[in-house]
């Protein structure tokens, strides 16, 4: 995505799309934004490596949307759940990563993390929904073969661990007390 900033606006349930400015050392409006279903609330973005794809986690309905540019216009491509169809109890979505062909998004409320599988076309397709062994996952890292999760609402990390045949998380069983993580940043050694 180059030059462009995307600025979400979950209470608009947009994506305002920006050009950088190297002369001004600012940015102009293209006049652009992708537009959510009402009552989406989109959070945060991540963006597929090697394809014009945008994935959004949407707080406030539990989704994950994927959206394509195509021929300089975003489409909203699919919805995905990060919830069982079960789960009637309280969520919001919160953040996204991408690692290794994978994608995921954390649910505050379930506590759990939502697993996909990146498709040879940008698609996702749902494989997993994992209990973070704490309660409201904020934010995570993955690092390796390890997710690290700050766990809000229990006060704590916890560390799950990705199978290299399955490609599941697992439990670990890892867990390092916290007063109110909110958010996980790896340090290179």
């Amino acid at each position: 995505m180059g030059r462009r900033i995307f600025v979400v606006d979950l209470g608009l349930d947009r994506v305002f799309i920006y050009d950088r400015d190297d002369v001004g050392k600012g940015l102009r409006d293209t006049g652009k934004y992708l537009l959510f279903p009402a009552g989406a609330g989109p959070r945060h973005l991540a963006f597929h490596p090697r394809m014009s794809v945008i994935y959004a986690a949407c707080e406030l309905d539990n989704k994950l949307a994927v959206v394509r540019e195509k021929e300089g216009e975003y489409v909203l491509e699919s919805i995905l759940p990060t919830l069982p169809e079960s789960y009637r109890g309280e969520n919001t979505a919160a953040a996204i990563r991408i690692w290794n062909g994978l994608l995921m998004v954390s649910n505050r409320g379930h506590d759990s993390i939502a697993v996909y599988s990146l498709k040879e076309d940008g698609g996702a397709a749902l494989e997993q929904i994992v209990p973070t062994g704490g309660k409201i996952p904020r934010d995570f890292a993955v690092m390796g073969e390890y997710v690290a999760i700050a766990n809000q609402g229990s006060d704590e990390i916890t560390v799950l661990r990705m199978n290299p045949g399955t490609k599941l998380l697992e439990q670990t069983g890892i867990s390092v007390p916290m007063s109110r993580p909110t958010c996980i940043c790896p340090v290179s050694p």
